[in-house]
Order: C-alpha cells, then structure tokens, then sequence
C-alpha cells in the first residue's frame, strides 16, 4: 500500500509539473509575440532592467515572509547563486536581442527546443548527475533535433515572417537563441540544486534575475 501511495503521489507530481510545463509554453509564445514587437521601440536593457528589477522588489518581501530560512541557506552557497546570476542573466539578455533581429517563433522554438538537447551534459556537467534516456525520449530528441534544424534553416535563409535579412545579422540571431537556450539550462539545473537544498521558489526568484539587471545598468 505504502508503494502505491509513492507511485501515485509520484505520478501526480510529475502530471502536474507537465501541466505547469505546458501552461509555462503557452504563455511564453505570447509573450515573445509581445516582445518582438515592443523591442522595435523599446531596447532590451531598459526592459531588462524594469522587469527583473519589478521581480526582485515583488517576491523579496513575499519570500522574507514565508521562508526567511531560504536565505540562510543562499548565504552558505554563494557561488551557485552567483552562477544561476550570471547564466541566467546572459540566457535572457541574449534573448531579448535575438528577438530584434529573428522572427519571435523561431527564437522560441531554438531558446525551448535546445534546452532539451543540452540538458543531459549539463546535468551531467554542473551536477554530476548522469541521465538515462529510453527509447521514447531518444525519438523524441531525434524529431527535436529535425525541428530546431529545420528553424535554423528558415531563419538562415530569410523565409521566416521577418523577411531575408543579412546573412551575418540572421546567423547572430540564431546565435544569440541557441546560447540563451543553453545558459538557461545551466541556470535550471543550478536552480534545481539550491530548491533541492532549502530554497523555497519565492526566494530564488527575488535574487536570480540580479546578473540580469547589473550589466544592462553599467
């Protein structure tokens, strides 16, 4: 009884972190649409530092409420928290600056699809972690893999909605993409570390979008 009762809350967990995944996904496509659009009037700094900077001031006194305990815990793994700063604030300053120049599907497709891909030697890499892939999830990075190449092909080739632009400008989007696609993995993965040694969601997020305000300050 006690395995069924493991097996089912297990199951439950995992269907309500992909339902969380997939709403994540839904509302992302929005708001690259929205973006791509603003970032014509609008440059990426000055929104980098608005919206990280509304982050920081909304959830640091949410998470000083509901889980002081979070930063004790923060201030004996300073060097992982200045790593999640530092790839996640690459990952979506990279971002924002391949939405100027790529169409915004495309950007999506490459920064969620390459994530996936990278995710086993990143794993592997930052926590020493090795991941075993069945059957179905080596199918499923194969036609991932046919899909961001085939994205890269159409931005490469100027027959995405934004029209044939420089080679040169075409391939830094799609650089700029794949690169934010692999820091925010790496960001994930130390994130998950320090949420697996105490530090409640709330907490993360009032300090992981720092590295993300600083350079675009400068």
């Amino acid at each position: 009884m006690a395995r069924i009762g493991t097996r089912s809350w297990q199951g439950n967990r995992e269907a309500a972190g992909f339902a969380a995944s997939l709403v994540f996904v839904c509302l992302a496509s929005v708001r690259d649409v929205y973006l791509g659009g603003l970032f014509q009037r609008v440059s990426p700094p000055v929104l980098a530092i608005v919206a990280f900077s509304l982050c920081s001031l909304i959830f640091l006194p949410i998470a000083a409420v509901k889980s002081p305990q979070s930063f004790r815990v923060l201030r004996g793994r300073l060097r992982q928290l200045l790593w999640v700063n530092v790839t996640t604030g690459l990952a979506w300053i990279s971002f924002f600056h391949a939405l100027q120049t790529t169409e915004p599907m495309l950007v999506q497709i490459l920064f969620g699809g390459v994530g996936p891909l990278t995710v086993v030697w990143v794993d592997r890499l930052v926590a020493g972690t090795t991941l075993r892939l069945g059957p179905a999830e080596r199918g499923a990075r194969l036609a991932l893999s046919v899909a961001l190449a085939g994205a890269v092909t159409v931005a490469l080739a100027g027959l995405s909605g934004a029209g044939r632009q420089p080679l040169t400008t075409a391939a830094l989007g799609v650089a700029l993409a794949l690169g934010a696609g692999v820091s925010i993995s790496v960001s994930t993965v130390l994130s998950r570390r320090l949420h697996n040694a105490g530090v409640d969601p709330a907490a993360l997020v009032s300090v992981r979008f720092l590295g993300a305000i600083v350079p675009p300050a400068r």
